[in-house]
Parts: structure tokens; C-alpha cells; sequence
């Protein structure tokens, strides 16, 4: 028997797990509301964490047949017309299960979102920004990526925290907010907060919700589509 009908199957799960369970691949905007809208959807009530690295401490590379595997099928077209569909297929229908509306929310926003043309010949992006990242082949530089980048976090937190259903993305980031009162970390009245790789905005709600006496909170992102 052929081996190749079994091995679409493991590339398959190879790419959705680096795409939500920590593989990697070289470093080669929107109404604010879609976390409630999600809510409402799903009928229930209703980042980012800043990553601290040293040359000490970063990881080293990835190695091993796995991974070897899954750089292979990244560089390859399988990745673009097989690969990538079926991931995000996957993904799609596990978040739908959990109860994260995915296919509503995502309309809901092209509904009440102005998607204006980017010249993004007007931005500084570095290179590695600009390559195929989990389901996009312009990465996180294009209105796909900032519509479905929230609908994508509930639904991994869905998954991640099964125990609290749609809710799941609030239980994982209120844990970093509970471990920065635990750690003391205190806002002065009339201090500038600034989050850095804000996304969309949902870690930057949650500060604006959770340090009201800052006199501003601002986001930034190297996306456009992100912060427009």
C-alpha cells in the first residue's frame, strides 16, 4: 500500500500544530468589539502578553524529523493548495464546536468594517513580516488576518480551557492579569501606558479596562490592517 494517502494526514496536523500549539517556522483593524459580538453570538455572557527575551534565553532552534517534515511541506506548494485549506477547515469547525461563532462573527465584521485600500508601500515592514504565517500567505498584511486574529484567539482559548466554553481566551489572559497583581504591578495616576504588538486591540481594552487612572493607553503593531 502507498504511504503518500497517509502522509497528507500528518502535514496536515503538522501545519495546525504550528499553528496553535508552538511549532515554528524561520523568522523568515477593525470595529473594536468583535470579543463581545463573539459573545453575543455564541449566546453566552460575555495579545497580548510582552514577551521578554535575551540572547541567554532564547530558545534554540527546533530540530528532529518533525520538524524537518514540516519545514519541508512550508517550502513546498502542498502547503499553499492542500495543507493550509484543510488546517484552517480544521480550525474553522473546532472553534464552531467550542461555541466561537466563527463564520458570524468574521460576517459581522466585514458588515460594520470600512476595509480601505493600504498602501503599504507607505509603512517600513521588515522582511520576515512579510512571509506566509499559519493561514495567510501575506501573513498578518492583509484584512483576513485582522478580521479572523480575535474570532482565532476565543477559539483557542476555547480549546485551551475547555472548562470555560467560549470564555476561554478571557480565562487565559485574565491568568497574566492575575499574575501582574500577584507581582505588585502598579499604574500611576496619570501615567502613559503603551502596548506594543497591540494586535487588534484586545490586550489594549484590557489595560484601558483594568488601569482607568492612565491618561492614555496606546497600541501599536507592524500591521496596518491591525491598528486601522
Amino acid at each position: 500500500m502507498s504511504s503518500k494517502p497517509m502522509l497528507l494526514p500528518v502535514l496536515a496536523w503538522l501545519v495546525l500544530a504550528q499553528s496553535c500549539w508552538g511549532f515554528t517556522r524561520p523568522a523568515t483593524g477593525m470595529p473594536h468589539a468583535p470579543t463581545t459580538i463573539i459573545s453575543q453570538l455564541a449566546s453566552t455572557s460575555s495579545t497580548e502578553t510582552k514577551a521578554t527575551t535575551s540572547q541567554d534565553t532564547k530558545a534554540p532552534p527546533r530540530t528532529g524529523f518533525a520538524q524537518q517534515l514540516l519545514d519541508f511541506a512550508l517550502a513546498s506548494p502542498i502547503w499553499t493548495y492542500i495543507l493550509v485549506p484543510q488546517a484552517r477547515s480544521t480550525m474553522v469547525k473546532t472553534a464552531e464546536a467550542n461555541g466561537i461563532p466563527w463564520q458570524g462573527a468574521k460576517q459581522w465584521l466585514k458588515e460594520n468594517s470600512q476595509q480601505r485600500p493600504i498602501l503599504e508601500a507607505e509603512y517600513d515592514v521588515p522582511s520576515y513580516y512579510k512571509k506566509a504565517f499559519h493561514a495567510y500567505q501575506d501573513g498578518n498584511l492583509n484584512w483576513d488576518a485582522a478580521l479572523e486574529v480575535e474570532i482565532a484567539s476565543c477559539s483557542v482559548g476555547a480549546r485551551n480551557f475547555p472548562q470555560y466554553g467560549s470564555q476561554g481566551e478571557d480565562a487565559f489572559r485574565g491568568a497574566f492579569e492575575s499574575a501582574l497583581n500577584q507581582a505588585c504591578a502598579h499604574v500611576p495616576a496619570g501615567a502613559k501606558i503603551l502596548d506594543m504588538g497591540c494586535g487588534t486591540g484586545m490586550s489594549t481594552r484590557r489595560l484601558a479596562r483594568n488601569f482607568p487612572q492612565a491618561s492614555s493607553i496606546q497600541g501599536i503593531d507592524l500591521s496596518p490592517y491591525f491598528v486601522e
